[in-house]
């Protein structure tokens, strides 16, 4: 996984469930592969100028930061690793990042500023975004604030390696 720095070594804090936090003691730290609020992600880069970040959970107002430092970055990484520069005689496809959200069970408010903020992002970089989604869990909040419009969303691609059936895409 040649971007798991993404994710590892992020000294998240919590509070054992137990305790009542007054002040007097500092949270236990927690393990960075333990999902925060419900929520893992994992990017991975399938091949050089993709990245895919699989996400399993709930994006809320407490786990959206955390998804949009993973999204930001792998837009970034992929921006660097072009400008950096490659084999010219390779025809390479253009540099994206493929957010699968196909696993998101709660898709908040707080997930559609992340992705417009990294719409904003990849256009800036010249990467290409993609929104993988094939359940209205997602897709519907997309589609109530026009964000559809501005983000390429699709029920399948090609990096996540299934096929899109008839009525998978509600």
């Amino acid at each position: 996984m040649r971007y798991s720095f993404l994710v590892e070594g992020v000294a998240l804090m919590r509070a054992p469930r137990d305790h009542q936090y007054d002040g007097s003691t500092a949270p236990e730290p927690r393990c960075p592969d333990e999902p925060l609020g419900g929520l893992t992600i994992a990017p991975t880069q399938p091949r050089r100028g993709l990245v895919l970040v699989r996400v399993i959970g709930e994006i809320d107002m407490l786990t959206a930061p955390r998804f949009g430092d993973v999204v930001q970055n792998a837009l970034v990484a992929v921006a660097t690793e072009r400008d950096r520069g490659g084999d010219p005689a390779l025809d390479e496809p253009s540099p994206q990042v493929v957010c699968d959200l196909s696993g998101v069970t709660f898709f908040g408010a707080s997930g559609l500023d992340v992705i417009a903020s990294a719409q904003q992002t990849a256009e800036e970089h010249e990467v290409r975004l993609v929104v993988v989604a094939d359940h209205r869990t997602v897709r519907r909040p997309f589609r109530l604030v026009a964000l559809d419009r501005r983000v390429l969303l699709t029920a399948t691609h090609p990096a996540i390696g299934r096929r899109v059936t008839a009525g998978s895409a509600r």
